[in-house]
């Protein structure tokens, strides 16, 4: 399966919120509810906004949940438990588990079937 992306969203693999253990896939839909219209499938959760600052913010709030953000191989920096996505241009940092295309705006977990739409 596969998600739309719309304006600029957080994507994270729901493996990755299964791992905290102060969250659910459940706490992070409601959580959401202000920051946007959360979309998942079966494999990858998103939120999307309109502002940088706000995704900033949401970063920030995964980041105290326990997601590390960010991880540099050979000195690059690349995203790692989420990625920012802009839904024209895709991944803002290199994120080596995520697939986007850049023809629907839509993005699913690497390895996995695109597959139907989720809207």
């Amino acid at each position: 399966m596969s998600i739309e992306l719309d304006f600029i969203s957080v994507v994270i693999p729901i493996e990755n919120i299964e791992k905290l253990t102060k969250m659910t896939l459940k706490d992070a839909m409601e959580y959401a509810g202000g920051f946007g219209r959360p979309l998942h499938d079966s494999y990858i959760y998103k939120v999307s906004r309109m502002s940088p600052h706000d995704i900033e913010i949401v970063v920030d709030f995964w980041k105290e949940q326990g997601l590390t953000p960010f991880k540099y191989v050979n000195g690059q920096k690349q995203w790692a438990d989420l990625c920012v996505v802009d839904m024209l241009g895709g991944p803002t940092l290199p994120c080596d588990w995520l697939e986007y295309d850049p023809r629907t705006s839509i993005a699913w977990l690497k390895g996995t079937e695109k597959g139907p739409v989720v809207h």
